[in-house]
């Protein structure tokens, strides 16, 4: 029988090939994961942003709501915040008629035909 060159590889040759792929993978794990956090604490940093931007104006709206205006509903497992903003409350109108103190508060606005 005669040997000559067979085909294949050797164990050696696979322990090498196994090593530069452990090498590769843990390089690529290695700078890959800080960027992953970098990005996850950018998403963070902006979602607080968004949060924090959303609380302010939530807060400003309330502060500037007309007093005794705001009320909070709930719908199944949802709240809601209403509240008449000073800006779309209006103003009575003087009322030109004499006011009856009959059944009627004074304070309330007037109207009358004549007033509009």
């Amino acid at each position: 029988m005669r040997r000559g060159r067979r085909s294949g590889f050797t164990l050696i040759e696979m322990i090498v090939a196994i090593v530069i792929v452990a090498i590769i993978v843990a390089a690529t794990v290695y700078f890959v994961f800080p960027l992953r956090q970098t990005v996850d604490a950018s998403t963070r940093a902006e979602l607080t942003d968004i949060a924090d931007n959303a609380l302010q104006r939530i807060g400003r709206d309330v502060r500037l709501a007309l007093p005794n205006s705001v009320r909070v509903t709930t719908s199944g497992s949802s709240a809601f915040v209403e509240f008449l903003a000073i800006r779309t409350a209006g103003r009575a109108a003087p009322c030109s008629r004499p006011i009856s103190t009959r059944g009627a508060a004074p304070w309330l606005p007037c109207w009358c035909s004549r007033a509009r």
